[in-house]
Parts: C-alpha cells; structure tokens; sequence
C-alpha cells in the first residue's frame, strides 16, 4: 500500500478565534482572525470510504480536522 501526502491552508476571515481540533488525537490549536495555518496530512492510501480525511464544521467557532488509521496531521503557522 502506498502513502499519500499533501497540504492546504486553512485561514480564518472570521472576526473571531477559530479552535482547530486535531482528531483524533484530541489536540487543539487556536486560529486568530485574519491568520492562516499550514495544515500537513500524511498516511497510509486506502480505497476505504472510512479511512480518508475528514474535515467538520463542528460549531460556528469550532473546526474539526480528522484523520485515519496511521495518518498524521501537523499544523505550522
């Protein structure tokens, strides 16, 4: 099985903060106004509707990013 990997960048245009949650590793991240951060996914490719990446607006302020079995999402900003 080969590995996929890419990244996109995820900006708030929003007049408030942001929280990023990483599932589901239960790891957060705060996303200011106006700022941007780097998301980076990598993992195992699958074919399996359940094992690919999931992105949820889970609240007006709350943004839920989760990946699948062996992957991993890292954020720079």
């Amino acid at each position: 099985m080969s590995d996929v990997s890419f990244e996109f960048r995820l900006r708030n245009t929003r007049k408030d903060r942001v929280q990023v949650a990483l599932e589901p590793w239960a790891e957060t991240r705060v996303l200011e106004p106006g700022v941007s951060m780097k998301i980076k996914v990598s993992g195992p490719l699958s074919d399996d509707p359940g094992q690919q990446m999931e992105i949820r607006l889970d609240t007006e302020n709350r943004i839920s990013l989760w990946g699948w079995t062996a992957s991993s999402i890292t954020v720079d900003q």
